[in-house]
C-alpha cells in the first residue's frame, strides 16, 4: 500500500480510462491532490478545466477500437518514463 508521499518510489504516475466520469473523476482528483501525475483517456482527449493541468495529461482513446490501446499505453509511458498504476473501469 502506498504511503502518503507516494510510496517507496515517490510520486506515482497513474493511467486511467474515462477518468472524468463519476468514480474515475474522484480517483483522478484524489491522485492529483496527493501530488501524483495522472494520464487520463477520453474518447476525444479533452479534459475538464476544474482539474489542475500541470500534472494532468489526457489522451484520446476509443475502447471499442481494439488496435488503439497499445499505442496509447506507449504514449502514456513516454510522457513520464514509467507507469505505476493503470485503472480501467470503462463499460
Amino acid at each position: 500500500m502506498p504511503t502518503k508521499d507516494g510510496g517507496r518510489h515517490g510520486k506515482q504516475n497513474l493511467v486511467h480510462h474515462r477518468h472524468f466520469a463519476r468514480i474515475g473523476f474522484a480517483l483522478a482528483k484524489a491522485a492529483l491532490a496527493r501530488g501524483n501525475q495522472v494520464i487520463g483517456t477520453t474518447r476525444d482527449g479533452s479534459a475538464p478545466e476544474c482539474l489542475p493541468a500541470d500534472r494532468l495529461a489526457v489522451l484520446a482513446l476509443d475502447v471499442t477500437d481494439l488496435d488503439a490501446a497499445a499505442p496509447v499505453v506507449l504514449a502514456a509511458h513516454a510522457l513520464h518514463g514509467r507507469l505505476d498504476v493503470i485503472v480501467n473501469h470503462a463499460g
